[in-house]
């Protein structure tokens, strides 16, 4: 691979990181939300 489709799959990497984390977060949310009621 060219050094340029690595540094792009780097970067897309942290995305789906990033992205796994924030739904996460909003699964423990909608958990929370669900107890609620």
């Amino acid at each position: 691979m060219t050094p340029i489709a690595l540094d792009r799959l780097g970067q897309l990497e942290s995305r789906v990181c990033d992205l796994e984390e924030s739904v996460g977060d909003l699964q423990q949310l909608l958990r929370q939300n669900n107890h609620n009621y």
